[in-house]
């Protein structure tokens, strides 16, 4: 595919391209290329090479300060000057940390990401934003710096564990939900459970970055439209935590999204349109064909899930704050009044979700 979209940005303008060569050559020899790359991507593909290399342990306790801290000095010491540019290879630890760095470095220096996950390729590469851990306030410091271009490769997806390829498939579903009645029905007809053939998930992929590129020029700094993305979010985080990140993020917000949509039947007793039934539908067939997740969802505690979702930054001091589907399927903004009423609808929300899976 040699297709090239591009992308309006108030910080700079930049591009997306589909090439399905850079995960099979040798490159970035030029000493003005600093690459950085995720350890295990890495050691999967050895012939990506560069005369500059900074090799990082992917995992949440690099997304730090201090982590920062120590790819400066070691481009520092490299040499890299503020008209080089630095190379991001691999998911979204390593998107953050470079987004970040990238935009601090000199006052400002340009680079180019290699998302090397779905989710990456699908979601998070487009929009430019960083979330740094610290202490233990997860993603509470961040900004927005777009990198130059984005390259999108879909071999990189073929070396990916089963729980990572879901993650991306989930949130493919939330921006294409998200994008209105003819995103999501194309997604629909594109996805078939997991198996999904190449060309397929190309169209795929290229239907999810389409679809969020209207959220990102409406929207860019998150303080309108682009916040319903954040549907399945709340709950997401909230869960991920509760399994001490065990599950993933993707998988987190894939039922998430399902217990969005209890919570909103719960909250509202509304009934929910055809929309809504083939969206929940469709996530709990994903979720149950992979037993591992099933089974770290049943050893979630409730008491702490709860405070986990009270404590989400994202509320305010009288209420909580909600991206939920109405009965017609659009995602809203909702404030949710901190009572005792909360309680007992959350907790039918969540026993509902876990029903649904037979857990």
């Amino acid at each position: 595919m040699s297709k090239i979209f591009k992308i309006k940005s108030q910080i700079k303008n930049y591009e997306i391209i589909f090439d399905e060569t850079f995960s099979s050559r040798d490159t970035f020899l030029d000493k003005n290329f600093f690459l950085l790359i995720d350890e295990n991507v890495h050691n999967l593909y050895p012939q990506i090479k560069a005369a500059n290399i900074l090799i990082i342990p992917a995992n949440e306790n690099s997304k730090t300060l201090d982590m920062v801290s120590f790819i400066i000095e070691k481009l520092r010491k490299l040499g890299a000057k503020r008209s080089d540019q630095i190379i991001a290879v691999g998911g979204g630890i390593i998107q953050d940390l470079v987004t970040f760095v990238s935009s601090i470095y000199m006052r400002g220096i340009d680079w180019i990401f290699y998302p090397t996950t779905l989710l990456g390729m699908v979601d998070s590469c487009l929009g430019g934003k960083s979330s740094i851990n610290v202490a233990n306030y997860k993603n509470i410091i961040g900004n927005f710096y777009p990198p130059n271009q984005i390259i999108i490769d879909q071999n990189f997806t073929k070396t990916l564990h089963e729980e990572d390829y879901l993650s991306g498939l989930f949130e493919a579903i939330k921006i294409c939900f998200a994008g209105g009645e003819s995103a999501f029905n194309q997604f629909v007809l594109l996805s078939n459970n997991k198996e999904i053939n190449s060309n397929a998930l190309l169209d795929l992929i290229y239907l999810s970055l389409e679809t969020k590129k209207k959220f990102v020029e409406e929207d860019e700094f998150d303080e309108g439209k682009r916040l319903i993305l954040n549907f399945g979010h709340t709950f997401g985080h909230a869960i991920e935590a509760s399994s001490e990140y065990s599950i993933s993020h993707g998988l987190a917000v894939g039922v998430g999204m399902s217990m969005a949509i209890n919570f909103s039947r719960n909250f509202s007793n509304n009934k929910t349109s055809m929309k809504i039934e083939i969206l929940l539908n469709h996530l709990i067939k994903l979720v149950k064909t992979n037993v591992n997740v099933i089974n770290k969802l049943k050893n979630i505690h409730f008491d702490i899930l709860y405070e986990k979702i009270k404590a989400d930054k994202k509320h305010k001091e009288n209420f909580y704050v909600f991206i939920l589907p109405n009965e017609d399927g659009d995602l809203k903004i909702v404030n949710v009044a901190r009572d005792e009423k909360f309680k007992a609808i959350f907790y039918a929300s969540w026993t509902g979700v876990l029903n649904s899976y037979e857990i």
